[in-house]
C-alpha cells in the first residue's frame, strides 16, 4: 500500500511539473512575441521621425544648386535610417495589409534616394570622390534589398547586379580599393550572388578579402564578420 502511495504521488508531481513547463514555455512565448511587438512600435516611430526629417532635407535641398558635405552626411543619415528600418519591419511581420504599405514605402524611398545618387551626387565634380564611392555602394545596397523583399522581381535582380558593376568600376579607377569602404561593397555583393544561388561564388569572394587582410586595412570587427560570412556560405554550399 505504501509503495502504491508512493507511485501515486510521483504520478501527481509528474503532472504538475508537466503543466509548469507548459505554462512556461507559453508565457516564455508571450513574452518574446511582446518583446518582437515593442521593437517594431520602436521601429515604427524612427521610421515616423525620420520621414519628417526626410520632408524638411528635401525642402532644404530643393533650394540648393550644389550639394556640400555637410548636405551629403544629412542625406546618408536620413535614408539610412528610413531604409534600414522599413527593411526590418518587413522582413519580420507576418503577412499582412500593412506589410505591403512598408514595402511600398520601402521602394519610394530606395527609387529616391537612387534618383539623388545619379543626378545630384554621382556627376558632379564638387562632390569628394570617397562621398560618391560610399554613396554608390548604398544605391547599390537599396537595390539588393528591394530585390530582397522582392524576390520574384528580375528587374531589382539586374538593377542591383548593375550597380555593384558600376561601384566596383569606380572604385577600380579611382584607385579605392585599400579602404574599409571596398571591403564594404565586395561583401555585400557577395551577399546578392547568395540570394541568386551561388553560395560558392560568395563564398569565393569572402575568401579572396579574407587574404588581404594581412595588410590591416580593416579592424577586428570587419574581419570576424568576413570569416562569419565565409562559414555561412560553406555551409549553404554543403547544404
Amino acid at each position: 500500500m505504501g509503495e502504491f502511495i508512493w507511485r501515486l504521488i510521483y504520478i501527481f508531481c509528474c503532472f504538475l511539473l508537466l503543466f509548469e513547463s507548459e505554462d512556461r514555455g507559453e508565457q516564455n512565448q508571450i513574452a518574446g512575441n511582446t518583446v518582437i511587438e515593442q521593437k517594431r512600435k520602436r521601429l515604427l516611430r524612427e521610421v515616423t521621425l525620420a520621414e519628417d526629417e526626410r520632408r524638411d532635407l528635401n525642402y532644404d535641398l530643393f533650394q540648393l544648386a550644389i550639394l556640400t558635405e555637410n548636405e551629403t552626411r544629412k542625406i546618408k543619415a536620413c535614408y539610412e535610417k528610413l531604409v534600414s528600418s522599413l527593411r526590418v519591419i518587413i522582413l519580420h511581420s507576418p503577412t499582412d495589409e500593412k506589410k505591403e504599405i512598408y514595402k511600398s514605402k520601402m521602394r519610394d524611398y530606395c527609387e529616391e534616394f537612387i534618383e539623388m545618387v545619379d543626378h545630384r551626387i554621382a556627376p558632379h565634380f564638387w562632390v569628394a570622390t570617397s562621398i560618391k564611392g560610399h554613396f554608390l555602394r548604398l544605391k547599390a545596397d537599396y537595390l539588393r534589398y528591394l530585390f530582397e523583399i522582392h524576390p520574384k522581381c528580375g528587374i531589382y535582380q539586374v538593377r542591383a547586379h548593375n550597380a555593384y558593376t558600376e561601384a566596383k568600376a569606380f572604385f577600380t579607377q579611382n584607385h579605392l580599393t585599400k579602404t574599409v569602404e571596398w571591403y564594404r561593397l565586395r561583401l555585400n555583393y557577395a551577399a546578392l550572388l547568395y540570394l541568386d544561388g551561388f553560395p560558392t561564388a560568395a563564398m569565393f569572394i569572402c575568401q579572396q578579402l579574407l587574404k588581404s587582410t594581412k595588410s590591416k586595412l580593416i579592424d577586428t570587427t570587419m574581419e570576424q564578420r568576413i570569416r562569419r560570412n565565409v562559414e555561412f556560405f560553406k555551409r549553404a554550399c554543403l547544404g
